[in-house]
């Protein structure tokens, strides 16, 4: 289960440090846990705990037993240090201290997201346990999006402790009342004799992926570059609304918030109807459906299917070219004439034209 009203399952969009990639996919879609790739992990209850051999080792020895109650603004910030995307702590169970580095070397040990292994949680995790955290949550009125099973550990030492990573929408739970809450929680797995599994509720947001991802950009020596450029993450994209598709436009320029968000600015227009909009500030409310954008409208997707039918055809008179060229070349000589009419004939297809320039200048 994904959040209130048993959405789709979905994949977190925050996936753990490279390190440590999690060996369970959930489904479709994405939370904003952590971004780091390329491990997933489950956030449903329909998904299953892993199964990697070997059970849990005794828990870290902390430094310093933390007293109980919500949690400081620098632990918020920076208890998952580590983590790409930095996801704010909201509460958290266990007595473990978060102490902050002190000193002239002062430095925060980064973190990591691992497989589960062989727990007893799975054996009661998905047929019940995890039904009822979620009418703990429901009840109490949290705005939640995911329930994870995960360990989360330091990078530098073997082992990490197991806990249940609870996401919530941003700004929506107060630390005191997601203490009360992680405590309960917390009570539900002891009275299931799960006594080293904590509890940890932070802030995530859900996207769900309805499309491939862009692809990454290619050298100007591929033979596709011209066709591969439109689908990757270069500036001037060709968007629409979705629900407009014969309303086109490209993507200005990219941007980050001080979440390290990314955000793809352009022009109104592109976006909302000029005969329909008033043009007042924008702002989504949770109640609404939100503005998907997509990559070509209509006729920009009717043209980028006549340049790759395009492609294919100059290729073909292209190969037919070269192989004449090589067929004259076995006819008319042989031995190093050959050999170097091979040479010459691939170079002319391979290489634009300024850099076989500069070859053939640096070899007289």
């Amino acid at each position: 289960m994904n959040g209130p009203g048993r959405m789709p399952p979905y994949q977190e969009k925050s996936e753990s440090a490279p390190a440590a990639p999690l060996n369970h996919i959930a489904g479709q879609g994405s939370s904003d846990a952590c971004k780091d790739k390329p491990a997933t992990f489950k956030s449903d209850t329909t998904s299953q705990l892993s199964s990697i051999s070997g059970m849990a080792s005794p828990e870290r020895t902390a430094t310093a037993l933390r007293n109980p109650g919500p949690i400081s603004d620098i632990e918020a910030k920076h208890y998952y240090y580590g983590l790409y995307s930095k996801p704010v702590l909201i509460a958290r169970t266990g007595n473990n201290a978060w102490e902050e580095p002190t000193g002239p070397e002062a430095y925060l040990l980064p973190k990591e997201l691992r497989t589960v292994g062989n727990h007893p949680l799975q054996e009661v995790w998905e047929d019940e346990l995890s039904d009822r955290m979620h009418k703990i949550l429901e009840r109490e009125g949290v705005r939640w999006t995911s329930t994870d099973v995960a360990r989360i550990g330091f990078v530098a030492e073997s082992w990490a402790p197991v806990c249940i990573w609870i996401g919530v929408e941003p700004n929506t739970l107060s630390r005191e009342d997601g203490f009360n809450i992680a405590q309960e929680c917390k009570k539900l797995l002891v009275a299931n004799n799960i006594h080293d599994v904590e509890v940890e509720i932070r802030e995530s947001v859900v996207t769900r992926y309805n499309g491939p991802r862009l692809l990454k950009p290619v050298h100007s020596f591929n033979p596709a570059a011209q066709l591969v450029e439109p689908l990757t993450s270069t500036l001037g994209l060709f968007i629409c609304n979705r629900s407009t598709t014969w309303i086109e436009g490209t993507g200005g320029f990219y941007v980050t918030d001080t979440d390290s968000n990314l955000y793809l600015v352009t022009a109104r227009h592109v976006l909302f109807n000029s005969e329909q909009d008033s043009n007042e500030l924008y702002s989504k409310h949770p109640n609404q459906p939100r503005k998907d954008v997509a990559l070509f409208g209509v006729a920009r997707f009717n043209k980028y299917l006549k340049e790759i039918k395009s492609a294919i055809d100059s290729k073909k008179v292209l190969i037919n070219y070269l192989e004449r060229r090589v067929l004259h070349a076995m006819e008319g000589s042989d031995g190093m004439g050959v050999s170097f009419m091979l040479w010459k004939v691939v170079m002319e297809w391979a290489w634009p034209k300024q850099s076989r320039r500069l070859l053939w200048q640096g070899g007289r």
